[in-house]
């Protein structure tokens, strides 16, 4: 439960970083809360938490490198569903990526995928990049909460 609150706190804060919450940002959002099964209170508080504890104090839960990487996958999405990567964003991004301590081979197929995926040309069974980062998922500890 707390990578799962972690997780999503990460990406309420990757939302509020420009202080707009675009359409793609919120439905994004609405989605991965029916899958996590979190209630409207329950998002109202875990914003309020995000609002108020630091970067490191929100992901201190996420040890496990798929977790780290599947959190820094779907901030990156987030961050860039509204075809920009502001400022704010990119600063808490690269945050992240410090803390995480992705490798740069990992944040290129991540990079990779999120074009493939906006231009509606990718197939997770024969893309490299994409099953790469599917069997991550697999491996992470949020893969039960988010399968379909």
């Amino acid at each position: 439960m707390k990578i799962k609150r972690a997780f999503i706190k990460v990406l309420i804060r990757m939302a509020m970083a420009d202080k707009k919450l675009v359409l793609g940002e919120f439905q994004v959002l609405k989605n991965l809360q029916a899958d996590l099964e979190f209630s409207d209170v329950d998002i109202a508080l875990l914003i309020k938490e995000a609002e108020n504890q630091t970067l490191e104090e929100i992901i201190a839960p996420i040890h496990k490198y798929e977790d780290r990487l599947f959190t820094v996958q779907h901030a990156y999405y987030l961050a860039t569903v509204d075809k920009e990567f502001h400022e704010e964003e990119k600063a808490l991004f690269k945050e992240l990526l410090e803390n995480f301590q992705v490798t740069k081979e990992d944040l290129d197929r991540v990079g990779r995928s999120a074009v493939k995926i906006a231009e509606g040309r990718y197939d997770a069974l024969t893309d490299p990049d994409l099953a790469y980062l599917h069997n991550n998922y697999m491996q992470s500890t949020l893969s039960g909460d988010l399968l379909d």
